[in-house]
């Protein structure tokens, strides 16, 4: 137990953001949000249009009998309500100056190690 040795004290180490060398970098059109027990799940998915060729017609009746389009999860990540708080602060304090769909950059407050 730390209480049990007066020699023992905390030391905080900076994290190191790292990326592994083959990370894939997807774009996600769609989300999902999910609430549970005191944990948010955050599920991210990419939408590919499918190819629609031919005339309108047909395009049409393809359209038609397809039902829907797949949206394919590409990641999803658990994090504590907690967390979820500290993330919607975060997107709020670099996101709230630029007007929705407006052409300013956003720029990331940590640069990825």
């Amino acid at each position: 137990m730390p209480d049990d040795n007066p020699q023992l004290r905390q030391v905080a180490l900076p994290l190191e953001h790292h990326w592994a060398e083959n990370a894939v970098t997807r774009f996600a059109s769609e989300f999902s949000i999910q609430i549970g027990q005191g944990v948010c799940y955050l599920s991210f998915y990419e939408v590919i249009p499918p190819l629609l060729v031919g005339s309108p017609e047909e395009i049409q009746a393809k359209v038609a009998s397809m039902g829907s389009i797949r949206a394919e999860g590409i990641v999803r990540v658990v994090v504590t309500a907690e967390k979820l708080q500290e993330i919607l602060n975060a997107i709020q304090s670099t996101v709230g100056p630029a007007s929705p769909g407006g052409s300013e950059e956003i720029e990331s407050k940590e640069a990825p190690k």
